[in-house]
């Protein structure tokens, strides 16, 4: 029986897509100085898949489909419009939502690309995925947030706090030393001293308090 149902799909025939000038329409996009040499070689395996085959899978054609739409007109004129509005401050708010997700599972490849090359620019979409979703708000707003102690300060760690600064006096070192890595209020990130200490730690402003 296994092999008799083998049999069938060997030699079931595959309903193909022939019609809506798929070849021109191919040809255009490969074509296209917009559409990503990567995506062109797609383009193409399809075009000779259409000539071989006389047609397109359903798989194929929504593919297809999808990379044509991507690049269309409209959504080309879009994305032009997109990078020109990426202003510094878009950009700084990206480098700071990389900096925290590229210590999570989360939006690495994205991150390591905004924190590596100093000419990406994300899609629109892209961007407002990684930036605007809850987690991102938090850290933003940690990131932005006035600092309760300033550079050069005294202060004290709580008793919360890390082992190495817990109940101690510590100089702030630098404020914002560090990208926010928890979305959650009080984690702006300071370089501090302990007193007597010839080394500095990070620390998040919720483990100090005033002297």
């Amino acid at each position: 029986m296994g092999y008799y149902r083998m049999y069938q799909q060997r030699h079931t025939p595959v309903e193909r897509v022939t019609g809506n000038n798929i070849p021109a329409r191919l040809e255009a996009l490969i074509e296209n100085t917009e559409v990503p040499q990567n995506t062109k070689g797609f383009l193409q395996s399809l075009a000779d898949a259409f000539e071989k085959y006389e047609g397109l899978t359903g798989r194929q054609y929504e593919a297809f489909e999808k990379v044509e739409n991507r690049h269309s007109a409209v959504e080309t004129a879009a994305r032009k419009a997109w990078v020109g509005a990426y202003t510094e401050e878009k950009r700084d708010v990206a480098k700071i939502c990389a900096g925290y997700y590229i210590q999570t599972p989360y939006f690495r490849d994205l991150s390591q690309k905004i924190l590596n090359d100093s000419a990406f620019v994300p899609t629109e979409r892209q961007w407002r995925k990684m930036c605007e979703n809850n987690y991102a708000k938090k850290v933003l707003a940690a990131t932005y947030a006035e600092p309760k102690f300033a550079k050069g300060a005294m202060v004290k760690g709580r008793a919360t706090a890390n082992r190495a600064i817990r109940d101690k006096h510590v100089v702030v070192i630098e404020v914002n030393a560090a990208p926010v890595s928890r979305a959650a209020k009080g984690t702006k990130i300071y370089s501090v001293l302990p007193i007597g200490s010839p080394t500095t730690l990070l620390v998040e402003e919720r483990e100090l308090k005033k002297k």
